[in-house]
């Protein structure tokens, strides 16, 4: 993990305003919750169970259609949290390289 000593030290080497974007977009990934792509998820778990559910039949009683859907989307929501976590940090680490290159690209000047 990078430290916040060796991130200052990157944005010190770039110009003020340069400085302040990258500082803005290393926050913005940063404290990304994931909640986007939670509720993508959501939304394509829950309309694909309703599909499924529609163009297949399975005779359940309205309290098991119920508890399933519910099932969907929990499982859904999850599942789409955690993938907007994981992409999440990488997109963070993959700003962290772009800014160690362009710091490194400003040094050689």
């Amino acid at each position: 993990m990078i430290s916040a000593q060796t991130l200052q030290g990157y944005l010190g080497s770039l110009p003020i305003q340069e400085a302040a974007a990258w500082k803005q977009r290393l926050e913005r990934h940063r404290t990304d919750c994931g909640c986007r792509f939670a509720a993508m998820g959501m939304v394509a778990g829950t309309a694909t169970w309703i599909i499924y559910s529609v163009l297949v039949p399975a005779g359940l009683s309205w309290q098991r259609a119920a508890i399933s859907g519910f099932a969907v989307l929990w499982v859904s929501g999850l599942v789409g949290k955690l993938l907007g976590l994981i992409l999440a940090r990488m997109r963070f680490h993959f700003t962290v390289r772009n800014l160690r290159r362009r710091a490194c690209a400003s040094g050689t000047r």
